[in-house]
């Protein structure tokens, strides 16, 4: 299929009630979309420099390869399909992406990278995501039955899963010397369960979220190394580490 290549960066600002669809895959230096919606067709994205789409909506259905070194801000109306990073970003505020892929280099500066689940293997990536001052990669949504291979961060990891949903992770997570946090998403009711069928290696293992009721549960399935488990908030009572 065709691909159109631009030497410069694509900048949308498509104000109004017209939407704006990719007729073909895209090549391009940089993509800001400030305003309007954006289609992108299920075509195939590359950008080689800054992906800021902090604005308007993308609907998406393809893949958006970042493969040059740049900043990212992604809003959550406009994350991708797919978000493959082969190059090396740094996100400079809040950024949303349905999946995550590639092997390159993502550094979160105080900032949150969420990845929000439409369907199973959500996080293939096999590159260096690391995070400084309040950076964190936070997996929400993760609705019943939702299933991942293992994967390997560098920074505080959050695990978010509906009331009495079970998201199982069949390999590996490592996050060694971090955080990883698993709560529920709603105050109140029966934990979200994170199965860790392939084991887990991290620092800090807490179940739930502090000053608030929204408990976490934990199925040790491989083997784990954790350094310590804490329940944040003692009033809670329904926070679970079950040793399946």
């Amino acid at each position: 299929d065709a691909t159109a290549t631009f030497d410069s960066a694509v900048v949308i600002n498509n104000a109004g009630t017209t939407s704006f669809t990719a007729g073909s895959a895209i090549r391009c230096t940089g993509f800001t979309l400030t305003a309007g919606v954006y289609m992108d067709g299920g075509f195939a994205h590359t950008v080689s420099g800054d992906f800021l789409p902090a604005a308007g909506a993308i609907t998406s259905t393809g893949n958006w390869t970042l493969t040059g070194t740049g900043n990212l801000s992604i809003a959550l109306a406009c994350r991708p399909a797919t978000l493959t990073v082969s190059g090396t970003y740094t996100a400079t505020a809040n950024s949303y992406a349905k999946a995550m892929a590639g092997s390159g280099s993502l550094q979160l500066v105080n900032t949150t990278f969420q990845i929000v689940p439409a369907a199973n293997s959500f996080c293939t990536f096999t590159g260096t995501l690391a995070a400084s001052g309040t950076g964190k990669l936070l997996i929400g949504d993760l609705v019943n039955g939702r299933t991942n291979a293992g994967f390997t961060v560098e920074c505080p990891l959050d695990l978010r899963i509906s009331p009495s949903g079970t998201a199982t992770f069949s390999g590996m997570i490592t996050a060694a010397g971090k955080q990883v946090a698993v709560y529920t998403d709603t105050s109140g009711v029966n934990p979200g369960t994170a199965a860790l069928a392939g084991g887990i290696r991290c620092g800090n293992l807490k179940l739930g979220v502090a000053a608030s009721t929204l408990p976490g549960k934990v199925i040790f399935g491989g083997n784990c190394y954790v350094a310590t488990i804490a329940r944040s908030n003692a009033a809670e009572t329904t926070n679970v580490v079950d040793f399946a």
